[in-house]
């Protein structure tokens, strides 16, 4: 009986001792002492491999006699210790040098290496900062509750100092990973808070009631614009020069926002890929319904399909969890493969979200793919491309017009346009008195008989007149315009004469169907076609004023021919001229614009080369994103 006592004291015993609790004070600095060696040592290798990249560069500066200033930069600023904040993307290579042999090439290779070297190292060097401030290093009661949440079956056991290393280890591996990307500070954060684009606050106004009675997240379809746009077929990252995007909401939603403006949250945008690929960048909320983020560099793959996340979280939200084996990766700087695509931090909350593609091409090469003709008779252009001007790109927001417009940059063009305006045109038009003298009979003096101006210099030669003092048309007419003598000013509008795109078929909008399935449709080569407003317009008047030049220089042609006949018939004098020698005589002096506007011929006057300026816009915005020339070849 005693013995049977015994047996159960001990078993119970046992039993007690088996779920004592881990020792955290012997356990945790074991677990860290790897990770300081892991990070000790991936410092110095770097260091070092940085510097026997230095000594080959200066071996080779010194081998071509270049002066190291000027290649290094003062101070050596190009290839010091942190050299790689210096610059925003990869290093394009030393300007400076025009003699380039495979020594030069060599040598702007190696500063490519040194610039991934050093971001490395101070990649490094932030995890070791992170490690060695991490709040659970030193301050052991965060241990016991993060043990207890672990379901009992996947906990390590207590008496098992390894397996609690091993599983600290991980954790602390996975809360730093995951933090490099979601909390370290963005190096284009100060263009971020500099880059103010003028949006259109007026047509926002328009728009009180949108927004009042959401809920978070806000529906994608309700952001007012945005960059990249919500469904973009074509995003190219190279059009934001600052590097920033945005997200901008109707008035409404400020009640919603407002409670984030101030207070201990930070901003986030997350940017995945379909294939799982993630990344964050810095964001701030401005005016209460404007989010402005930076966007990712080296991140965007041609043709790949991406969701926007826009996030605030409060600051002291840590990592997401993930499996062992990817925040080792991550801790290492190693590639990860896929993220889940349903990522989520803790204690996060989603503002909005948004779809796109991104372009096939850059923004240059893109321009290099509208190639076409010019249809000079319709006032249009032709082309095919593989990738279509995105269709949300030409007519906006879901909300506001188009932030893309084409105007002709061919220096004739301008001149034709100026003229088609001009004050001696419409003088030309508008002023000299012609009366009819068919039915006039000859005893009967006509008004330009009586008052003597029939000789008279400034009626011969109108530019002798006053055409300066002319009140011409409106700049902006949108119909034509009623002149004295049955001439018109043809409509002429800058601002009322939009560009438009057709294609083929519609170009798609990216959802979030797509996103998930990774697939966008392909629209194929597409026959598109190009209507510039201005173009057009202008095609169109400088017709209309051909036209009318033309008459009005045969009906005062014929006018002196006939007061010159009826001179002749009472004085008994033979005719002094001849119809063909008057009409060569207004020809001759005809103002300048009529003139110019007479020869015009299309597309002679526009050949070898028609130019179009292609603008983007920020959406929303009133500031240009992106200005380039388009070629084509004109049909004859």
């Amino acid at each position: 009986m005693r013995n049977k006592l015994l047996l159960v004291f001990w078993l119970a015993f046992d039993g007690l001792f088996a779920q004592a609790p881990p020792d955290w004070a012997s356990i945790v600095p074991v677990a860290f002492a790897p990770l300081d060696a892991e990070v000790a040592d991936s410092i110095a290798a770097h260091r070092a491999e940085c510097a026997a990249i230095r000594a080959q560069m200066e071996e080779i500066v010194a081998a071509k006699g270049f002066d190291r200033r000027f290649i290094f930069g003062p101070s050596d600023t190009y290839i010091k210790e942190g050299m790689h904040s210096v610059f925003t993307n990869i290093p394009l290579g030393f300007q400076t040098i025009t003699d380039r042999d495979s020594l030069v090439m060599r040598l702007e290779s190696l500063h490519v290496d040194l610039y991934w070297n050093d971001k490395a190292l101070f990649r490094w060097l932030d995890v070791q900062k992170r490690l060695n401030t991490h709040p659970n290093r030193r301050d052991l009661s965060r241990w016991p509750l993060l043990y207890r949440e672990i379901p009992p079956p996947l906990r390590p056991h207590p008496a098992s100092p390894r397996d609690c290393q091993r599983w600290v280890a991980e954790e602390v591996v996975c809360q730093l990973a995951a933090t490099l990307e979601a909390t370290s500070p963005d190096k284009a954060s100060g263009k971020m808070r500099t880059f103010n684009p003028k949006f259109n606050d007026r047509a926002l106004d328009t728009l009180p009631q949108l927004g009042a009675d959401w809920t978070l997240p806000f529906p994608p379809e309700g952001i007012c614009y945005s960059f990249p746009m919500n469904g973009q077929y074509g995003f190219r990252r190279d059009e934001s020069i600052p590097g920033v995007g945005y997200v901008v909401f109707p008035r409404g939603v400020g009640h919603i926002l407002s409670r984030f403006l101030y207070g201990n949250f930070q901003w986030k945008a997350r940017w995945c890929s379909a294939e799982g690929r993630v990344t964050y960048t810095q964001a701030e909320l401005r005016s209460g319904h404007q989010i402005f983020f930076n966007l990712p560099n080296n991140y965007f793959e041609a043709g790949h399909l991406y969701r926007l996340e826009v996030l605030v979280l409060p600051n002291e939200s840590v990592a997401p969890s993930l499996p062992a084996d990817m925040c080792w990766r991550l801790f290492r700087g190693q590639p990860i493969g896929k993220f889940p695509i349903h990522l989520r931090l803790p204690d996060e909350l989603k503002i909005t979200e948004l779809y796109f593609r991104a372009g096939t091409y850059d923004l240059r090469k893109k321009m290099q793919t509208l190639k076409g003709d010019v249809e000079w008779q319709q006032g249009y252009i032709t082309f095919e491309t593989d990738e279509p001007l995105d269709a949300i790109e030409m007519n906006g927001g879901a909300y506001f017009s188009a932030p893309v417009t084409f105007n002709i940059l061919t220096i004739y063009f301008s001149k034709v346009r100026d003229a088609l305006d001009a004050n001696d045109l419409y003088y030309y038009l508008a002023v000299p008195f012609v009366e009819p003298l068919d039915r006039l009979p000859l005893d009967q003096m006509a008004t330009a008989e009586l008052d003597n101006t029939l000789d008279a210099p400034f009626v011969r030669k109108v530019t002798l007149g006053a055409p300066n003092r002319y009140r011409r048309p409106p700049d902006n007419r949108l119909k034509a315009l009623p002149l004295p003598g049955g001439y018109t000013a043809p409509p002429m509008s800058r601002a009322f004469a939009p560009d438009t795109l057709l294609t083929a078929s519609p170009v798609p909008r990216i959802t979030r169907a797509h996103f998930e399935r990774g697939r966008a449709p392909e629209p194929g080569i597409q026959r598109c076609t190009l209507i510039i407003g201005e173009f057009r317009q202008l095609i169109q008047a400088v017709a209309v004023q051909q036209a009318q030049i033309r008459r009005r220089m045969e009906e005062r042609a014929n006018f002196f021919f006939q007061l010159e006949q009826r001179r002749a018939q009472r004085t008994g004098k033979p005719l002094a001229t001849t119809l063909e020698q008057l009409r060569q005589q207004e020809k001759e002096n005809l103002p300048t614009s009529a003139k110019l506007l007479l020869e015009t011929e299309f597309p002679a006057v526009f050949q070898p080369n028609f130019t179009l300026i292609y603008s983007r816009f920020f959406p929303g915005s009133e500031q240009r994103s992106a200005d380039l020339t388009l070629n084509f070849n004109p049909k004859k």
